[in-house]
């Protein structure tokens, strides 16, 4: 494996163009390992950040200005900070890369296999699965889980039975994944938690597929307040 430089080959405003130029992709952040194969060392780094252009995200991130970070720049932040090639967004936050709409979350919710050791992220929630399921990932752009997989585990993560079944009825809504395959996922996808509820909710989205595109977003809590009784009258 190269290693990494202490001091970088580019200088100047030559390497804030290669920095800038990395970090494009990335909504104007760039992990040590990228800016290393740049040519850009961690003095170089910290001589930028002295400066005051550039801040520090943790030990492995880097943003190129000095501004806010966007939601998809704190998705690659996680991604870098727990472990780049260990963590994938999973869950709501992946649902979120993948296009969803009218949920809020404030952390950045990623997964890591078992065996991985990794410490605390500030704003980032880690959960440890016992492994991952073949292509769950998907690595064009920020490493995510699939929207089906990860509304699953959202569900069984989520703080509240309500919010579990809010995400599974949006997550159909928005066809980010269709009621039969998060059937299918659930039945190997199987959480420690609201195993019965998971069940009953997509029993209740799948017989109501035909109508659920011609819900209006703010009647969606109705359709969960409808699935949470189908499944209390069902015991």
């Amino acid at each position: 494996m190269r290693a990494e430089p202490h001091a970088g080959t580019v200088r100047g405003p030559e390497r804030r163009r290669a920095a800038r130029a990395v970090a494009a992709d990335h909504d104007g952040v760039v992990s040590r390992r990228l800016l290393a194969h740049a040519g850009i060392g961690w003095a170089d780094v910290a001589a930028e950040v002295r400066a005051e252009r550039w801040v520090r995200h943790g030990r492995q991130t880097v943003a190129v200005h000095t501004g806010p970070l966007t939601p998809l720049a704190q998705w690659w932040r996680a991604v870098w900070e727990v472990g780049h090639g260990i963590a994938a967004l999973d869950g709501v936050t992946a649902l979120l890369a993948a296009g969803l709409t009218g949920y809020d979350e404030q952390l950045v919710h990623v997964s890591i296999v078992h065996h991985h050791r990794v410490a605390p992220v500030e704003g980032v929630r880690q959960h440890t699965i016992t492994r991952r399921r073949p292509d769950e990932v998907i690595r064009a752009g920020v490493p995510r889980v699939r929207p089906a997989v990860a509304a699953i585990r959202a569900a069984h993560w989520a703080a509240s039975d309500r919010q579990a079944a809010l995400i599974l009825v949006l997550t159909v809504q928005q066809r980010l994944a269709t009621p039969a395959a998060l059937e299918d996922v659930s039945k190997v996808v199987r959480g420690r938690r609201r195993r019965a509820l998971v069940q009953r909710v997509l029993r209740h989205l799948r017989h109501g597929a035909q109508t659920l595109g011609e819900v209006e977003p703010e009647a969606l809590i109705e359709q969960v307040e409808a699935a949470l009784r189908l499944t209390s009258a069902g015991g």
